[in-house]
């Protein structure tokens, strides 16, 4: 009895010894296990500040580009600013003077008047103003020529129309108004154009390209350079193109950089005026505009020469090509389009077998279709922008003719003094898109409240002023600003972020397929964004012809319910949530 006694209570010790082993053990691994968790917490929240930074430089590196450029452009008004007030002191000085020695003459010829006049002093005040008169005449005659080249320098420039003009008058009034600047250093500037030469072509373009040049080697080729020399020589290569050859003696360009010298991004001066976007904008003049080409030369210590050739007759933009600006993802299913033979359909507006049709898709076809059928002699190219903004910035500078994908009525707004806009061809009743999510990301697809939004990471462009004024409206604490789509696809696919805004898919079960990543719409939920979405075009070259000829044609696929029914394939405006509730 005493045996079996002793050992029950050796195997109930044995049990509590090896309880408490185990309870140990628990609380070291939960330990352990809090420990891990919070690395973990900190190193996801060190990865998510690295993210937003590494964000943030990317935008202020596209920030600086466009700065860069605004740069370029207050440089060149710098350097005519200051050479006309330069140019104006001497003459203006010569009235001044000149209106007191006339005062002077006057009082004489009172006092003449009040008593005797001789013939001798009359001879003399009537030599005087004789001489005051021509000197008055010559000072004026400078003024209003220095007035009459500012004005057409400025007028050339804000002028995009093709015209007939002698380019050595053009040449002339480029650099007259520049000549002080050098005057006023030690550099010598010499122009010698061949006489004779007519070009039909843009004089605002060539003004341009000679300032770019011209500031190029100032801030650049010179800078350093005690006694510098800059000549501009034109001359005929051939009956029909005229070579401009504008070279300095200055430092020269390093040959690893040679290669590079025409790219926009060329930081060879981060900080003062004219920060490497010259040339690069000279070589969108004559290659896009003037219908030219050109070459740079350099060698370092001896100088560069750079040498452009030039079409007497330019491009005509009334017969030439209609540049259409896209986002890159839509240039490329547009070729897939195109190689299956769906791009375009006369007889019906359905993308019948292709399943990546979208509302950004549907209004390209809808505007390439109408380019065809009321501009057929004119070409029309694809150009691939890389975000909304740029494309509207290139609508601005008349990179571009038309936008091919439409934008918000309050983005186009902000610069309608700039660009044209047609009439809303998707109202802001038909404006309502989804909120989009992983599959996994149970946080998002269980709201039901907008309050539920509050705590959900959203990604967004505030170029995309309507959506990210939606946002705000909806009480969305957290948002991350990204310019690109694909990148923001990236963020949403990686977990970075919860949740975008995107239109309805095509598909039964509305998921979106982007990249090859899957997203869901949050049930039940439609997000209004209550604006109207248009057309925008430039205001210079194709842009008012394509306003008159093409809109119409658009408006009215718009008004026989053409382009609803596609706008209903594609998902934008999806019948399958008509019952969902609206934010």
């Amino acid at each position: 009895m005493l045996l079996t006694w002793l050992l029950s209570a050796y195997l109930r010790w044995k049990d509590s010894r090896s309880l408490s082993a185990l309870e140990t053990q628990s609380y070291q691994d939960a330990a352990q296990l809090a420990i891990l968790q919070e690395r973990a917490d900190s190193l996801t929240k060190a990865l998510d500040t690295s993210n937003q930074r590494l964000i943030e430089a990317l935008q202020q590196i596209d920030q600086m580009r466009h700065q860069f450029m605004e740069n370029e452009r207050y440089l060149m008004l710098d350097a005519l600013v200051h050479g006309v007030a330069s140019e104006l002191v001497s003459p203006v000085s010569n009235l001044v003077l000149l209106n007191s020695t006339l005062a002077d003459a006057s009082v004489q010829l009172k006092k003449m008047a009040e008593g005797e006049a001789t013939r001798s002093g009359l001879r003399n005040l009537s030599a005087q103003f004789q001489q005051g008169t021509s000197m008055l005449s010559q000072n004026l005659q400078k003024v209003d020529d220095l007035m009459l080249s500012v004005k057409q320098l400025v007028s050339g420039q804000r002028n995009s129309q093709k015209r007939e003009f002698s380019l050595q008058t053009m040449l002339d009034e480029s650099c007259a108004a520049l000549q002080s600047r050098v005057r006023l250093s030690n550099h010598v500037m010499l122009i010698e154009v061949e006489y004779g030469i007519v070009m039909n072509s843009y004089p605002g373009a060539i003004t341009q390209l000679m300032l770019n040049l011209f500031n190029n080697a100032f801030v650049h080729a010179l800078d350093g350079v005690e006694q510098g020399l800059i000549s501009l020589k034109a001359c005929k290569s051939d009956d029909d193109t005229v070579r401009i050859i504008f070279s300095d003696n200055g430092q020269g360009i390093d040959e690893a950089l040679l290669k590079e010298i025409l790219q926009p991004m060329l930081l060879k001066k981060i900080g003062k005026a004219g920060c490497g976007l010259g040339l690069h904008v000279c070589q969108h003049l004559v290659s896009f505009v003037l219908g030219g080409r050109m070459l740079v030369e350099s060698k370092t210590g001896v100088g560069t020469t750079i040498t452009v050739y030039l079409p007497l007759e330019a491009p005509d933009v009334s017969t030439g090509t209609i540049k259409v600006g896209v986002p890159k993802d839509v240039y490329d299913d547009w070729q897939l389009l195109l190689q299956q033979g769906l791009a375009y359909d006369a007889a019906s507006p359905a993308f019948d077998g292709f399943d990546r049709i979208r509302r950004d898709l549907v209004e390209l076809r809808f505007l390439m279709q109408a380019l065809r059928d009321y501009l057929p002699e004119s070409e029309a190219v694809l150009v691939p922008v890389t975000d909304y903004a740029t494309g509207l910035r290139m609508l601005q500078t008349a990179q571009l003719s038309v936008l091919g994908t439409t934008v918000w009525e309050t983005d186009a707004q902000a610069i309608a003094s700039e660009v044209l806009l047609s009439a809303p061809v998707i109202t802001a009743e038909q404006s309502l898109v989804g909120i989009y999510t992983l599959p996994g990301n149970e946080m998002a697809l269980r709201c039901r409240k907008k309050e539920d939004l509050r705590d959900l990471r959203f990604v967004c462009s505030k170029d995309w002023s309507v959506d990210w004024t939606t946002l705000q409206q909806l009480g969305v604490k957290h948002c991350l600003e990204l310019k690109n789509w694909h990148e923001m696809v990236l963020m949403l696919a990686e977990g970075e972020v919860d949740a975008i805004l995107a239109p309805f898919s095509m598909r039964d079960d509305l998921a979106l397929q982007v990249d090859g990543h899957i997203f869901v719409p949050v049930p039940g939920i439609r997000v209004a964004l209550r604006a109207s979405r248009h057309f925008a075009l430039s205001p210079d070259g194709y842009g008012p012809q394509l306003m008159e000829k093409v809109m119409p044609g658009i408006l009215a696929e718009v008004d026989n319910g053409h382009f609803a029914s596609a706008l209903l394939q594609c998902g934008y405006l999806n019948q399958a949530t008509s019952t969902w509730e609206i934010w």
